[in-house]
């Protein structure tokens, strides 16, 4: 059995020229399945993960 997936992924960034700030990161896998969304806090110093399961 061969299963395919394709991920949608979009992103949004900071206007300032280095794109300095990345604010968005969404992947989707299923549409029809319920979204979770985890929330980074200073990903790269002291990093803080909350994590949402939506129904």
């Amino acid at each position: 059995m061969e299963i395919k997936s394709i991920i949608h992924s979009e992103a949004e960034f900071s206007k300032d020229r280095a794109k300095t700030h990345r604010y968005l990161l969404k992947k989707v896998w299923d549409n029809k399945k319920p979204m979770a969304t985890i929330v980074m806090l200073n990903p790269r110093e002291k990093p803080m993960l909350f994590i949402w399961i939506n129904p």
